[in-house]
């Protein structure tokens, strides 16, 4: 669309050419048109018509011979950019990607010179690659999903580049991401929840608490202060706090029942501390992983983890009958597919369910009958 750069308006269109690599990439039209918006929405309509006809000629364009290290332009510009545009969580996952993956492959290479084979050889190296963490006996394959991350990272430095002008080609425009396997974690019975909850120490059972009944991911529990908690109301709050913000940037509210009230009352306070689930020093505590896995065992479960948590309150909620949108609201998630996704219906749900699909066939069976 058109957009204004100083006194000046601007035509803008994309269309696709093959590079020297046989790839097919897709190049940005950028034609300064003059100071009036109407002009550059007549030209942007016509260079469009064109490109759709194949009868767009870019004329001779001067090749870049030089731009910014790829590096550099990631530190200098692609990483202040989305510590501003994007959550705290998010900046430092790109943050990450960045600093210990993308900019050691790409060193010493700039912009223009990183190809679309360079970007598919990438996604198949780090697919190939396998790790091993302290503990480990064996090592394991990266999985698809890492990589996909990291490739829509790359595919973000790339867009923001070409959006700045420091190139006129994305590289990673047409990459195609790798196929994920989805393998949902088990759904816990109402059973097992309450097991669960009775194994965990009582000075963290309030952490279970709030993940099965009211869906805080595990970063939020870790950031719950009491202050978040209306106990006169019955309302719980999920806070964007500067540095501490949600998975959106979004506050959302959480109906508080009684079950989870009462865990909360008979949760003890360290003294001092604003903080729900605080740490012996009164701060954040790191992770619960020891706690829960324990109580697993004592439990007589296989795994637990805080986000199969999450997927349980997700679940129940819709199986006690409360409707999807609903349920997306509590869980925080910007589209309700994501909802959907987390869903998972139990066997024995399933068959109760199927038993009140009724047409009068019992009626007509007993008519039958006589």
């Amino acid at each position: 669309m058109p957009f204004k750069f100083r006194k000046f308006w601007y035509a803008s269109a994309y269309y696709d050419v093959r590079g020297a690599d046989g790839q097919i990439q897709r190049v940005r039209i950028k034609k300064k048109i003059g100071i009036r918006k109407a002009d550059a929405v007549d030209a942007e309509a016509t260079i469009r018509a064109q490109v759709a006809a194949g009868t767009y000629e870019p004329g001779p364009v001067a090749a870049k011979t030089t731009s910014k290290l790829f590096a550099d332009f990631c530190i200098d510009d692609f990483l202040p950019w989305s510590a501003a545009e994007h959550s705290a969580n998010h900046h430092n996952q790109q943050r990450r990607f960045v600093v210990t993956r993308l900019i050691p492959y790409m060193d010493g290479l700039r912009l223009n010179e990183i190809t679309t084979k360079m970007v598919e050889d990438y996604k198949r190296v780090r697919f190939n690659e396998k790790f091993r963490l302290p503990g480990w006996r064996k090592s394991k394959k990266t999985k698809p999903g890492t990589v996909n991350r990291e490739l829509f990272c790359l595919k973000a430095i790339f867009r923001q580049a070409l959006k700045w002008g420091d190139i006129d080609i994305s590289p990673a425009a047409n990459v195609t991401p790798l196929k994920e396997t989805e393998n949902p974690p088990r759904l816990l019975s109402g059973q097992e929840i309450t097991r669960l909850l009775e194994a965990m120490p009582d000075h963290l059972r309030a952490v279970v608490g709030v993940a099965v009944y009211a869906g805080l991911r595990s970063g939020e529990v870790k950031r719950l202060k009491w202050q978040d908690i209306d106990f006169k109301n019955a309302m719980l709050s999920v806070v964007s706090r500067y540095g501490m913000t949600t998975k959106n940037n979004d506050t959302r509210h959480v109906p508080l029942s009684s079950e989870l009230a009462e865990l909360l009352r008979q949760h003890p306070h360290r003294l001092g501390s604003k903080i729900v689930f605080a740490s012996l020093d009164g701060g954040y505590r790191h992770d619960f992983r020891k706690s829960l896995k324990s109580a697993a065992k004592a439990a007589g479960i296989e795994k637990v983890t805080m986000h199969q948590l999450r997927h349980c309150f997700c679940s129940h909620a819709q199986m006690s009958g409360v409707d999807a949108r609903t349920v997306q609201k509590w869980m925080g998630h910007a589209s309700i597919t994501t909802t959907l996704k987390y869903s998972h219906v139990a066997p024995d749900h399933e068959q109760a369910a199927i038993q009140r699909l009724k047409y009068g066939s019992a009626e007509l069976l007993q008519k039958e009958q006589k």
